[in-house]
Formats: structure tokens, sequence, C-alpha cells
């Protein structure tokens, strides 16, 4: 027992001492209160065994105050230990089980890859069940721990579980989004090449920010050329495909921009409210918002509109993007924030905080496909793009859309309407 000492064999000893000496009055009383204290256990205040240890010494001699604080204590410290034995057990746990999934995928890729030969070796199957039978034991014993544990609830093998499948269906959603990231990416490398041997303007999202300008002031200039403006048109657009070129190809690494939005959006989610924060903090969640964050400033980065929106808007957009794609990550989150955003409301948040807790009850008032950066929204943007030419207000055709086809109320059943810009300059703009 650790802080163990020889008091417990002294005791008999000091009371008949005590016997002895005690007509001595007050001296002989410190004498033996002096000579006890040298025999005490050690205390260590990070062990419970210590604590308790000593707690017991002090009843047996009769410091009762003492042995009920140090009792306390004792007691206080075994609780922190069983928790703290508790969740490294659960860890652990989970560690092992991803280990067995990392086997499993390797045994069925050497399976399948022996059944496209035709024929498959029995020792590699009977491997194979060994490690879906230790799988299944492990995940019972952790269900086991969490029963035997007062801080479990026996089920935390099959929580690891779903934790893991989670985290393994975000990974590979995260893949799939930067490998449609790259793609449209390389759809516009495209674009810009095409344009960039035409006399029509290049798009400001093709077009490093710093560059937007000049660019705009050149092209103009080229325009009104007194000589022979579609080749002055098609001279400047050539001497800024390079600068373009050099932009998109960067975003495909990552865009600054868009990354520093994310931290942005995440900082400005964790202040809501302490249970998101919670939620967001969690180890157990740490990949999945990994796995958010990279896909949310993927999906800004490719974004035309965020990459020409204000700052304020490129907040707003960056926000409502991520959120959106964490609560598809944790179902958990959505309940926290759906709790925050009908607090805001019956407040009568103002436009500002509605913004912060906008959520997909916007894109509910759309025909299914038909909300912004739908399939429906996208192929009549460009169609009003081409329409319109370089006179496009991407921003009025927005406004125009919402006001002809978003319904606060519910989802239409369908649209009667080609929503180009020119057709809905007749109403809304």
């Amino acid at each position: 027992m650790r802080g163990g000492s020889s008091a417990s064999n002294l005791t008999g000893l000091l009371g008949s001492i005590g016997d002895t000496i005690g007509e001595m009055g007050e001296p002989g009383r410190q004498y033996i209160d002096t000579f006890r204290r040298q025999q005490a256990p050690s205390v260590d205040m990070g062990s419970s065994d210590s604590l308790l240890n000593y707690a017991e010494w002090a009843r047996r001699n009769g410091y009762d105050d003492e042995a009920e604080k140090y009792l306390a204590l004792g007691y206080k410290q075994k609780a922190i230990e069983g928790e703290k034995a508790y969740k490294t057990g659960v860890a652990r746990g989970g560690e092992k089980l991803r280990g067995f999934d990392t086997s499993l995928a390797e045994l069925d890729r050497q399976v399948r890859s022996q059944e496209e030969l035709g024929v498959v070796n029995p020792a590699l199957l009977t491997a194979r069940d060994k490690v879906v039978t230790a799988r299944k034991m492990h995940i019972q014993s952790m269900n086991d721990l969490g029963k035997a544990s007062d801080f479990g609830d026996g089920t935390e093998g099959s929580s690891a579980e779903r934790a893991l499948l989670k985290e393994d269906m975000a990974a590979e959603k995260a893949a799939i989004e930067r490998e449609k990231s790259i793609n449209e990416l390389k759809l516009q490398r495209d674009e810009l090449a095409e344009l960039a041997q035409k006399s029509e303007r290049i798009p400001d999202y093709l077009l490093p920010p710093a560059a937007r300008e000049a660019y705009g002031a050149a092209y103009l200039a080229a325009k009104n050329s007194p000589t022979d403006p579609e080749q002055a048109m098609r001279d400047v657009n050539a001497r800024f495909r390079k600068p373009g070129e050099d932009y998109i190809a960067g975003l495909g690494k990552g865009d600054p921009t868009s990354i520093a939005a994310v931290a942005s959006a995440e900082k400005q989610l964790r202040e809501i409210d302490p249970d998101i924060a919670q939620w967001l903090a969690d180890p157990a969640n740490e990949k999945l918002v990994k796995y958010a964050r990279e896909e949310t400033a993927a999906a800004l980065a490719k974004n035309p509109d965020y990459r020409t929106a204000s700052k304020e808007g490129k907040a707003a957009m960056a926000a409502d993007t991520f959120r959106k794609i964490l609560r598809g990550y944790g179902p958990g989150l959505d309940e926290a924030v759906e709790d925050i955003r009908q607090d805001l409301i019956s407040d009568g948040a103002s436009d500002t905080r509605a913004a912060k807790v906008k959520t997909e009850d916007y894109v509910r008032g759309y025909p299914e496909g038909w909300q912004p950066g739908g399939p429906e929204y996208m192929k009549q943007f460009e169609a009003a793009k081409k329409a319109d030419g370089e006179d496009f207000d991407s921003q009025a055709f927005a406004d125009a859309w919402d006001a002809t086809y978003y319904r606060p109320d519910g989802m239409r059943a369908g649209t009667n309407s080609s929503p180009t810009s020119r057709i809905m300059s007749k109403g809304p703009y």
C-alpha cells in the first residue's frame, strides 16, 4: 500500500506507553502526539490510495477531524481516477477498433484481388473471419467497460463503431468534394483559356482580386479603341490570362481567403452557445470538424459568387456553408443549432443575428433543385450570363430569382417560367 509505515504495528505499543506516562500530564500528551506524527504515513494528494490510507491512520490514532477530511479527499480523488481510467479505456478501445477496421480493409482488399483471379486462399478467409470475431468481442468488451463504470452507459463499443463509420463517411465525402473542386477549377481554367482568345470580357471570379480593377480599366479602354477594338480586347485578355491561370491554380492548393473565412465562421459558431462550443471541442468530433473545415474551404474557393462577394458577404456565406456541412456530418449539432435559432427568432433577432442562424429553412423555401447554387439555378444563371454578356449583373439576377421563386412558407410544386435575367427583368428588376 502506497505511503505505508510501521505505524499500524505501533498502535498497541503507543497505547501502553500512554498508560505509563499519562500521569505526566500535558508534557506527556505532547510527547505521545509528536511520536505518533513521526510514524504517520506520507500523503500523495494525487493518489486515492494514499489519501484513504492516511484517513485510516488518523482514525486509528484518534484524529477524527483529519480522518473525515482525508476520507472525503480520498473518495473525491478516487472518482477523478475512475473517470480518467474510463476515458482512457474508451479512447484506447476506439484506437484498437480502428486497428481492427484497418486490418479488415486490407484483408478485404486481398480477398477481392484474389477473387478477380478466380481463386481465394482459404487461409486468407480464415484470417479475415478471426479478425471479424475479435472485433465483435472487442466491441462487447468496450460495452462491458461502460457497464462496470460509474461514468459509462454500456454502449461504448457500439458508439465507437458508429463514430468510426461517421468518420469514414466524412473522410470519403470530403475527398469527393475536393475532387469535385479540382474538376470545377479545371473547367474554370478551360473557360479562361477560351475567353483569353476572344474579345469577351473575362469574369472577375477568374482573375485575382488585385488584378480585377486594372483589367476592367484596360478592357474598357480597349473596347473604346478608335482603331480595332476587337483586337485590342483580345490583346488585353491575352495579357491577363497568365495572372488568372496562376490564381486558379492557387485555389486548387487552398485559398487563404476561404481558409481564414472558415476559421472565422467556426469561431462565430463557438460563440453562439456553450453547448455548440462543447460539441466542436469534443475529441470524438475532432476529425469530423476537420473534414468539415476542409470541405467548406473547398466549396468556398470554387464558388464564383464567394470570390466576388464583399467582405461581409464572404463572412455570411462562410458561416452558412460551414454550419450546413457540419450539420450533415454531426446530427448531434443539429439540435443545438436549432435551439439557438428558435431562441434568437423568438427574441426578435436583428438582421445580423438572423443571418448567423440561417439554416436549411432557406433552402426549403424553394422548389427542389431551384435553390441558389442548385442545378436549375446554375443552368439559368449561365443562360442569363450568356444572354446578357458584359451587362450581366449577378446580384440583380439573385435578387430577381428570390423575388420570383423564394417562398418562406414552403416549397412550391413547380415553376412555369424560364428564369433568365432578361425574363425576370420584366418583373422584380
